[in-house]
């Protein structure tokens, strides 16, 4: 059975998640690049844009719930963490977006083939 390594560069500016396949690093897509803007915004109907497609939702509407920077509030607790709102704390910020970029389209099939290896 094949086994996998993977790797999370989970920055303040930029992601990136990749695994080794063959020694080789294999890094995970989004928008088809793969450093990715750590940046989230969340639409009206419940969509969730990651990237520069948030960055780019955001700048279109200001009144648009979004965060950059996240991952430095992670060790906040939700009293501290008062730009985010009742639904959204730096964990479940930072799990929205790793959900968004693990189960995008282009990443799906690499994620079953992890998933179905170990």
């Amino acid at each position: 059975m094949a086994s996998y390594k993977i790797g999370l560069d989970f920055g303040t500016t930029n992601s990136t998640i990749s695994y080794l396949e063959n020694g080789e690093p294999v890094a995970f897509k989004y928008g088809g690049q793969q450093s990715i803007p750590s940046f989230i915004a969340y639409e009206d109907d419940g969509y969730i844009d990651i990237g520069k497609a948030a960055r780019q939702a955001a700048a279109n509407d200001p009144q648009l719930e979004s965060y950059g920077n996240f991952k430095m509030d992670l060790p906040l607790t939700e009293n501290f963490a008062n730009n985010y709102s009742s639904q959204h704390t730096p964990i479940t910020v930072t799990t929205d977006y790793l959900r968004q970029l693990l189960l995008s389209p282009e990443n799906i099939a690499l994620v079953k083939v992890v998933r179905t290896q170990l």
